[in-house]
């Protein structure tokens, strides 16, 4: 009898399970709604740092935050050195990934400004309180902030 009601569920259940398929007409790649969570706390965090908003600071900075920069990655810079460095105000983010691996996340992308174009690995870790940036990686890159890179042989879904 159990096995039956079971079996019923299921098979009730399996409809809504089924994948939709993706439109083939489009070639758009949308972001992702965790995309759009870690894209809005680092312009929160961007936005501190040119403003010295040491409350928001202290929210989204762990206590021990470093960065590590391609130039000389054996020697992190700490939280209060990052801090005090100029942080433009018009700096723009791009090309956002975004991977989830236990009660961390690791968000990548592009930041520019009128003088520079980095490509950076933030290290977000969740605690009771929500997320803090732990670890940021920052790389001098040549990539256009507005581009996808060159040659991206992604499948798309069309012929």
């Amino acid at each position: 009898m159990a096995h039956r009601l079971l079996l019923a569920v299921l098979l009730a259940t399996l409809p809504a399970l089924a994948q939709q398929p993706r439109p083939k007409s489009s070639n758009q790649v949308t972001a992702t709604r965790t995309v759009h969570i870690f894209a809005d706390l680092e312009r929160e965090l961007g936005a501190a740092l040119h403003s010295g908003d040491q409350a928001t600071l202290d929210r989204l900075l762990a206590p021990d935050f470093e960065v590590r920069r391609s130039s000389a990655p054996g020697v992190p810079v700490p939280r209060a050195e990052f801090i005090a460095e100029p942080h433009p105000p018009d700096s723009s983010l791009s090309q956002m990934a975004v991977r989830l691996v236990g009660s961390a996340a690791l968000a990548s992308f592009i930041t520019s400004d009128a003088n520079t174009t980095q490509f950076v690995v933030d290290t977000w870790a969740q605690d009771g309180s929500g997320w803090k940036l732990v670890e940021r990686y920052e790389c001098p890159s040549s990539a256009s902030a507005d581009q996808a890179p060159a040659g991206d042989k992604r499948p798309t879904g069309r012929q």
